[in-house]
């Protein structure tokens, strides 16, 4: 089966706190898919929600007392059921906020595929903030020591997305070459596929390291290629620009006709 066939079989819950700006497409995507989005916030009950869903998305893209809260008791609750846990974190170098309570979360989390861009990746890795100028001298290869030597140390899964996304989990590195500028020119289209790869986690039977890094792996192409194929069909539609792409993509994650 592939990922939409898996997670429509499974059909998993996902506990979601993501950020203002990219929410409602999180949402969509998820539901795309075929699985069951649920976006509470509240300290008051999110704890209770996490034990009552199958994997758990944090995105850290507009953080405020109630979401941090929210944060670290989603995150116990995620650690104590053992389900798939997906990190987003959003700009974590860019502000002292951020960079303290994203390194908690780092340090409190067992389990945790890590989704970002190359800069927020690194940072979390080295501690250091790596400029657009460097960014664009250097082939994302040349960073495979650094983020395998961050994956072995913490143990965790990192899926880290731009012109060449790379996927790493200890001494194994998978490159995938598929997707389309035109992610970059919609809000979300990062978040977007952090909510795919967190479905797809869910859906996934085996609880294993190796499935786990495997379903990354597959949920990046598998998204790569739906954003392809939406520039594809956009084009062939005669009407271009980029909020009819986002209709195209959630369509192409949907395929659903009936």
């Amino acid at each position: 089966m592939n990922i939409r066939e898996k997670i429509r079989k499974s059909k998993p819950k996902i506990h979601v706190i993501s950020n203002n700006a990219s929410l409602p497409f999180v949402v969509d995507s998820i539901l795309a898919l075929g699985a069951i989005p649920i976006a509470a916030i509240s300290p008051m009950e999110v704890y209770e929600i996490t034990e009552g869903v199958d994997a758990l998305l944090l995105n850290t893209g507009t953080p405020d007392n109630t979401r941090i809260k929210s944060y670290f008791l989603s995150l116990e609750a995620a650690k104590k059921k053992a389900i798939p846990l997906v990190l987003d974190p959003v700009a974590c170098f860019s502000t002292g906020l951020r960079r303290d309570f994203i390194k908690k979360i780092l340090r409190s989390a067992d389990r945790l595929v890590i989704r970002g861009n190359l800069r927020e990746i690194y940072f979390l890795a080295t501690g250091m903030i790596l400029s657009e100028a460097d960014k664009g001298q250097s082939d994302i290869d040349s960073y495979a020591k650094i983020f395998s030597d961050f994956s072995k140390e913490t143990g965790f899964i990192l899926a880290i997305t731009g012109e060449t996304d790379m996927a790493v989990s200890g001494e194994r590195i998978e490159y995938i070459n598929t997707g389309t500028p035109l992610l970059t020119k919609i809000t979300g289209g990062g978040c977007m596929l952090s909510g795919v790869l967190t479905a797809a986690l869910a859906a996934d039977m085996d609880n294993s390291k190796t499935a786990e890094f495997d379903m990354t792996c597959e949920a990046l192409k598998f998204y790569g290629d739906s954003a392809l194929e939406a520039e594809r069909k956009m084009k062939l539609s005669g009407h271009a620009g980029t909020e009819t792409f986002r209709t195209f993509l959630i369509d192409e994650l949907s395929e659903y006709y009936e």
